[in-house]
């Protein structure tokens, strides 16, 4: 899981598919990308509301996880 930048504007809003990436946009803000090793779409990017906030808690989610 990573920090990304902003989306570029010809993006467009909504969900998008990019080859094997699933992209949500509601903004065109900084990003937070979701890369797995399993599943059809192997890239997840999402704009969260405050990113650095969204990837701390799914982080501390997935340590939980037993």
């Amino acid at each position: 899981m990573e920090l990304m930048g902003k989306f570029p504007w010809y993006t467009g809003w909504g969900l998008r598919i990019q080859g094997r990436k699933l992209l949500f946009v509601g903004k065109h803000g900084r990003s937070v990308v979701i890369t797995k090793e399993t599943g059809f779409f192997r890239t997840v990017a999402l704009v969260p509301e405050n990113p650095e906030e969204f990837r701390r808690r799914i982080e501390i989610s997935i340590e939980q996880v037993p």
